[in-house]
């Protein structure tokens, strides 16, 4: 795959900086406990996610190098629009992908490929902007453009949009069972100081509610016999 989309995003993304919001940090805690011998980032951007994980091998796969990556993190430049995970089956104890389902055009083939190299004890999480966030609410409401959906060419690049109810769906279809949903709260005192200790509350809030602005799934793939081919 070539031409002005896969060269504007490689011009992105050789120096995005993902750093560690809310979403990331509860992502994370979605792995705590575990021990974790291989794991892979799906478009691992800068590595601050890998960076932040307990693992004895850490892979990361984007579209293009980063220069902001950890150097324990052995990186493989990859188009996952287009390509296969190129891994053996069964390789990794933990796989993530940070808001990367959205970009795709097909998200089940992606999905049957992150199944393929987990592990079946290893665990899966995703995340991806909520289409069911109290934000698009009041858009609508307001009779405004929903957040994150793209209304031109070159704003987000984002393909899909999902509510709690399809993306455990579209996973179920992709022969994982899903463990945990929740979404993300907010980093108040991220703005105002005096105000960190809200930010706990509305990470609880908004993880039950499921009406936060992104959605973060943890899933493990479905065992052999449960109506899945062996």
């Amino acid at each position: 795959m070539s031409g002005p989309m896969v060269n504007q995003n490689q011009a992105l993304y050789s120096d995005f900086r993902v750093g560690l919001p809310v979403r990331v940090k509860q992502a994370l805690r979605l792995f705590h406990g575990r021990e974790i011998g291989t794991a892979l980032d799906i478009g691992c951007a800068d590595g601050a996610f890998l960076g932040q994980l307990r693992a004895s091998r850490k892979y990361g796969i984007d579209i293009a190098p980063n220069r902001h990556r950890p150097p324990d993190v052995h990186v493989i430049r990859l188009d996952v629009t287009v390509e296969p995970l190129p891994f053996e089956a069964d390789s990794f104890d933990a796989v993530y992908a940070g808001e990367i389902l959205e970009h795709l055009l097909d998200t089940e083939r992606f999905l049957r490929e992150v199944a393929r190299v987990l592990k079946p004890t290893g665990l899966f999480v995703l995340t991806t902007p909520n289409l069911c966030s109290l934000k698009n609410l009041y858009c609508w409401l307001r009779g405004r453009q929903l957040a994150w959906v793209d209304y031109k060419n070159g704003q987000f690049g984002h393909l899909r949009y999902f509510s709690p109810q399809s993306i455990r769906a579209l996973l179920a279809e992709a022969g994982f069972v899903v463990e945990r949903v929740c979404s993300s709260g907010f980093e108040v005192g991220a703005h105002v100081p005096w105000l960190a200790w809200l930010s706990p509350i509305t990470q609880w809030i908004f993880a039950q509610s499921l009406r936060g602005n992104c959605l973060i799934l943890a899933a493990r793939k479905r065992a052999a016999g449960n109506g899945d081919p062996a």
